[in-house]
């Protein structure tokens, strides 16, 4: 028996980091989100974040150009209480109330993520490539059991 991944609703959520654009090509996203990680790092864009959420850190997937298959932007930051926080050399982006499909990525960093991702490629959900984002704990790369939840938005038809 597979587990069934939660479905839950969210509002508007703004989020404050440093960006780049990507896609999926081979030897494209894993090379540019690693230098993006190196940079949120070794410029403490954590510290400088103002009016965090929360104490997590999130990597947001959005503006794709279409779907999974063609460019996208990346942001590592944190989720901001208010839309007017602001700090130059930062991006800020909102993505819509929205359903998410949240899958969890368990194991061995980053093979468990990337091979999540694959999963999430080809499920046969109604994602509305409107904003997607994995949440870490700020001790995540301290911690030996790595478990990172992923929020895909998806077409919740249910209602």
């Amino acid at each position: 028996m597979t587990k069934q991944n939660a479905i839950i609703k969210k509002p508007d959520l703004t989020f404050i980091g440093i960006t780049c654009r990507t896609s999926n090509a081979p030897d494209k996203a894993p090379l540019d989100i690693a230098a993006l990680w190196n940079k949120f790092n070794a410029d403490n864009i954590y510290e400088v974040i103002p009016d965090k959420a929360s104490y997590q850190i999130y990597v947001l997937y959005c503006e794709y150009e279409k779907d999974h298959t063609k460019p996208y932007t990346v942001l590592i930051g944190c989720l901001v209480d208010k839309e007017n926080s602001s700090i130059d050399g930062l991006t800020t982006i909102t993505l819509p109330a929205s359903c998410y499909e949240v899958f969890e990525a368990e194991g061995e960093f980053p093979h468990s993520l990337i091979n999540t991702w694959n999963k999430i490629w080809h499920a046969p959900i109604k994602r509305t490539y409107t904003g997607d984002f994995e949440e870490y704990d700020p001790q995540f790369f301290l911690k030996s059991n790595h478990k990172v939840p992923i929020y895909i938005a998806i077409d919740d038809d249910r209602n």
